[in-house]
């Protein structure tokens, strides 16, 4: 079944259960007895880093003849694979061996490597068209319950967008059309603004901070390992673009192995309160790496040998050779992929901390005054999208304009306890409004982020950030259009860089969760 999936057009070919490659390869006229050499010669073929211990040893056994007995071979009568003769042969021209690929004991999918002579072939000249390829042993009721999963999980990602981030731009709307004097609480601020345009952020780390979200999409990938498999063969070859492109995006799906590690991993962060140890994992940047190691890496560690040879070591086999373990190399993966991130997140931090002790001490610049609040602090994916549509006639340049906002940013300065999930950047899930007067003059930026991202430290007397009582409809105070950190006496409600031990939250007008 697997060589009828041949196609002229692409040297890789697929259906609803099976995957193949095929690439027409000169074999060497003398035989291959060095087991090294066999290994180099068996790079060539297509997925030689997913060969099996039998397989493997198929390919060395038939380039271990010469040209002449290869010839000899697939035109005699039918072989079946044996311990002591690797090689089978199906009919009268086709040389194939084949593995079961087993996941803790279950099969769960067939591999087989097979050899076709060319009409070109002859005893003096050794082409052949040399196949790899594999099918899923997956019932459809399978199937069908990882579509229903699937449906469901996008259901509920719908749903939390919804309910954790969308929902919280009606108020900030509603606020600032009923508070159009005093947007930011400033004291003595009697500015009316004719126009507020709001930028929605990416709600990315919303979902990541769901504790199931992860989980499910970690045991999605288990439940689909089959075709995670043969899917990467695509991504073994570069001589049909597409199909490697293909690869590289459904093999970045992995990227949830990094997201549910830096997740779960918050946990352990925050539990021996070494936030001050790592950096935030910027979501957009982990996924466009995924991209990058599940294509152009892995064809890379793929085409050299020391590299192969390590990936071989990683399949266990029975006693004939005729099954291969799996779950090994999918550990391995699983560590690897959710590894890399925490060791980002620690590389990072402890790069930047050394360059800030060995940096000139200097006073403050314009820019640095409101680094946090500016556009340029931002994650990778909405820097581009910033760039790619904002609109450059309605904006004057950076140095006549103020950026105000990102309180939330110099509170983790003074104390990185008050992330709430340390390893995840909520950078892009901030939203700025711009402000117009009349006449659609531009004259402020304003960056807002979530309360929901900051851990208020309820339990360290030191640190904690108590929400302010005299704020509200039955407070001496009336609330703003969005919160703010500032010190108790309400004397300055506009963020102060440093916050003094009184520092409280004083919640926006019906309930606005955006702060300043």
């Amino acid at each position: 079944m697997l060589q009828s999936l041949a196609s002229v057009h692409s040297p890789f070919a697929r259906d609803a259960v099976a995957y193949s490659l095929q690439y027409t390869l000169e074999l060497p006229n003398d035989g291959v007895i060095d087991h090294d050499e066999c290994i180099g010669h068996m790079l060539a073929f297509p997925g030689a880093a997913l060969f099996g211990p039998g397989i493997r040893q198929f390919a060395c056994a038939y380039l271990a003849h010469n040209a002449s007995i290869r010839a000899a071979l697939v035109t005699s009568s039918q072989v079946q694979a044996t311990d002591a003769s690797p090689l089978a042969v199906t009919d009268s021209t086709a040389t194939f061996r084949c593995q079961v690929g087993l996941m803790l004991g279950v099969p769960t999918m067939k591999l087989c490597l097979w050899l076709v002579p060319t009409n070109s072939s002859t005893n003096a000249t050794s082409q052949y068209v040399v196949g790899f390829g594999g099918t899923t042993y997956e019932p459809p009721a399978l199937a069908y319950l990882k579509l229903t999963c699937r449906v469901c999980l996008c259901g509920f990602i719908l749903y939390l967008v919804r309910a954790a981030y969308y929902v919280h731009f009606a108020t900030l709307d509603a606020n600032l059309k009923a508070s159009r004097g005093r947007l930011l609480g400033d004291v003595g601020d009697a500015t009316v603004y004719a126009l507020f345009d709001i930028h929605v952020g990416d709600p990315t780390y919303l979902v990541l901070s769901h504790p199931y979200v992860t989980v499910c999409f970690v045991l999605e990938m288990v439940l689909d390992i089959t075709y995670q498999g043969l899917s990467s063969l695509r991504c073994t070859q570069m001589l049909d673009l597409w199909q490697f492109a293909l690869g590289c995006f459904y093999g970045s799906r992995s990227v949830w192995f990094g997201y549910w590690t830096i997740r779960y991993g918050t946990i352990f962060v925050k539990l021996f309160h070494c936030e001050g140890s790592y950096a935030t994992v910027d979501p957009g940047l982990l996924a466009t790496a995924a991209v990058f190691y599940s294509g152009p890496l892995f064809y890379g560690m793929c085409s050299v040998q020391p590299i192969v040879q390590t990936l071989h070591q990683l399949f266990s086999t029975n006693g004939n050779a005729t099954a291969i373990e799996l779950f090994p190399v999918w550990v391995s993966i699983f560590a690897t992929l959710g590894g890399l991130p925490l060791l980002y997140s620690y590389g990072a931090k402890y790069i930047r901390t050394s360059h800030l002790c060995h940096r000139p001490t200097v006073a403050p610049t314009t820019f640095d005054s409101r680094h946090y609040s500016h556009g340029s602090f931002n994650d990778l994916k909405m820097r581009l999208l910033y760039t790619v549509f904002d609109r450059p006639s309605l904006i004057p340049s950076a140095i006549t304009l103020p950026f105000e906002g990102g309180s939330l940013y110099r509170l983790y300065d003074q104390h990185p306890g008050y992330q709430k999930l340390p390893l995840i950047s909520h950078r892009s899930a901030d939203c700025f409004v711009d402000c117009y007067l009349p006449g659609h003059e531009f004259v402020k930026k304003v960056r807002l982020s979530l309360l929901h991202c900051l851990d208020r430290q309820t339990h360290d007397p030191k640190w904690a950030l108590p929400l302010c009582e005299t704020c509200g409809p039955g407070g001496a105070v009336s609330c703003g259009p969005v919160s703010t950190i500032s010190s108790a006496t309400h004397s300055m409600t506009k963020t102060n860089t440093k916050l003094s031990e009184t520092a409280k939250i004083h919640m926006g007008a019906n309930g606005c969760c955006w702060v300043l």
